[in-house]
């Protein structure tokens, strides 16, 4: 599949989801305690998310970015029980391959490489199924995503290598936009509780462009990251 073929499918699904939501926006019966921090079907108002889990590469963009891990904070409105837009700041970390750092022609003694990338983006989500204690939603957006390449110099076990390269450097940065899909599944900690344990894993593609060095930025980046954490 090539890129705009990837960046359609993306963007098909992102639509898809929003179009759902208009489907999905009538608020249940109201229960009869509603109040200023509550919609009329008694949910709350505010949502907010702290969350964190791992990540796998997905697409060409193996080869040159290994697996890593993530956090990620959100916060937005609820509009009733099954609808909710929330704005993320995700951070992702990936390793880099030995095969892929010896591409990067690292100067002063740099031995190893890493990948950040961070985003801030807008996420609908929408409920689909929801019983006392558990329910399941599906969530997708996009927005700004950030990618760092950092270089750094780990010593070999054993040998004494002084201060010579204690600093970490940047090697390439790029901006880009980009999407992302993805389901979850909630459980409610207690009965009656606003607190929900949630395990969610998600599709996502960044449209960064090539770098100068291809070993940094060769292709555009898809991962699956998997995350774990609380809502509420």
């Amino acid at each position: 599949m090539s890129n705009s073929s990837r960046y359609r499918l993306v963007l098909g699904c992102v639509v898809l989801l929003w179009v759902s939501f208009a489907f999905a926006g009538a608020q249940e019966p109201t229960p009869g305690w509603n109040t200023p921090w509550r919609n009329a079907d008694g949910s709350l108002k505010l949502a907010i998310e702290l969350g964190g889990g791992i990540n796998r590469t997905a697409g060409a963009a193996r080869s040159f970015q290994g697996a890593g891990w993530n956090y990620r904070i959100g916060g937005g409105y609820r509009l009733n029980r099954r609808i909710a837009a929330l704005i993320e700041y995700n951070y992702d970390r990936f390793s880099v391959p030995q095969s892929a750092t010896a591409l990067l022609n690292l100067s002063s003694g740099a031995n190893s490489a890493n990948v950040h990338l961070w985003s801030f983006t807008l996420e609908p989500t929408l409920q689909y199924f929801s019983t006392e204690r558990v329910g399941g939603y599906l969530i997708g957006g996009g927005g700004f995503y950030r990618k760092i390449v950092v270089s750094k110099f780990i010593c070999p076990y054993g040998e004494n290598c002084g201060l010579a390269f204690a600093d970490s450097r940047n090697i390439f940065s790029n901006n880009a936009g980009g999407a992302n899909f993805g389901t979850g599944i909630a459980w409610r900690v207690w009965d009656h509780s606003n607190t929900k344990v949630f395990l969610e894993a998600r599709y996502v593609w960044v449209d960064n462009t090539r770098s100068p060095n291809p070993a940094a930025f060769p292709t555009r980046t898809g991962y699956f990251p998997a995350t774990a954490g609380v809502r509420w």
